[in-house]
């Protein structure tokens, strides 16, 4: 069985959750010029070592406005942001409260 291991800073993990621009049958879900057809990104932050919940976890989408070309550039990007978030450099967003 594969199990994912997930990046961990300062005690949190960091999920990176990357969503296509299209559905699975190349339909475009949003209106966006063919050069930004990409993914978008979330970040679920949570306690290392505990299973994440609507109670235990946090969910952060990174701005509408960044789409990116391949899949490992958007877990590159999702993971920075999530240590950002983590390390208190991102304005209105916190995990302080986990």
């Amino acid at each position: 069985m594969f199990t994912a291991v997930l990046p961990v800073h300062k005690g949190f993990e960091i999920q990176t959750l990357i969503y296509p621009n299209h559905d699975m049958h190349g339909i475009q879900i949003k209106r966006v010029p063919k050069r930004d057809q990409g993914y978008q990104v979330s970040v679920r932050i949570f306690r290392a070592g505990i299973v994440p919940t609507d109670l235990t976890s946090r969910m952060f989408k990174l701005s509408e406005a960044l789409s990116y070309d391949a899949i490992g550039e958007a877990r590159r990007a999702g993971e920075k942001h999530g240590r950002e978030i983590i390390d208190g450099d991102v304005k209105d967003e916190s995990v302080a409260d986990l």
